[in-house]
């Protein structure tokens, strides 16, 4: 049976040119692209580029502001324990209402926190105004009615060494146990030849071992 993947960048609504560099490689390979937008960051230009990719394009939430409300030496989180029950319901709701009538059929109501973090307290306030899965990092799940489509491989953090090849990708895909595999990227730190390490590791996803999907999908 195929492996299932799923390609995730984050930070929508920031390097917009590097952005829609990104959404044109997908879009010419037909393979599907999640983008986790910032609520407070949707633009007009974002919009038009939606339009333009929209057979390959899905748009999810990333946060709201994308600020780190983490106590001092706390690890980075816009939604820590810390926080207050009404701030992060209410910027839930905010940021569900304008991704979805930014995007419309396009928006897939999955919520992605910034730096993959989002405190297990506030997970049930996910469904309050229409999110039914969080997509974060790593092979945790969740109970109740929000379901986790995780993404488990980083191409593109500052503060890991960057996959070698594509051989080298492939093979951790081989070995995930889950049900599917999840890459995030960070189209705002890619260069050069990350766009075409990107364009030829989709060409190697082709064959019988493995097919793309949007969250959509895989919901």
């Amino acid at each position: 049976m195929p492996r299932r993947v799923f390609f995730r960048t984050d930070d929508v609504g920031e390097a917009n040119e590097k952005f829609a560099r990104l959404a044109q490689i997908f879009a010419n390979k037909k393979c599907p692209l999640v983008g986790a937008v910032i609520p407070t960051k949707i633009s007009g230009e974002i919009q038009k580029l939606a339009r333009t990719y929209s057979e390959s394009l899905e748009f999810v939430c990333h946060g709201y502001q994308h600020l780190n409300r983490a106590i001092e030496g706390s690890k980075k989180s816009e939604y820590p324990e810390s926080r207050s029950p009404d701030e992060v319901e209410s910027e839930l709701e905010l940021g569900f209402a304008f991704t979805s009538q930014a995007f419309k059929e396009l928006f897939t109501p999955v919520f992605v926190p910034p730096w993959n973090r989002f405190d297990s307290k506030w997970v049930p306030l996910l469904t309050n105004p229409g999110f039914v899965a969080i997509s974060a990092f790593g092979d945790e799940t969740c109970s109740g009615k929000v379901k986790a489509l995780n993404v488990h491989i980083d191409l593109h953090s500052s503060k890991k060494p960057r996959a070698t090849s594509i051989d080298e990708v492939i093979q951790q895909l081989l070995c995930s146990k889950s049900e599917f595999t999840g890459i995030m990227l960070h189209h705002a730190i890619m260069n050069d030849d990350d766009f075409e390490f990107i364009s030829r590791l989709i060409d190697s996803l082709q064959g019988e071992d493995f097919t793309t999907h949007s969250l959509r999908e895989l919901l």
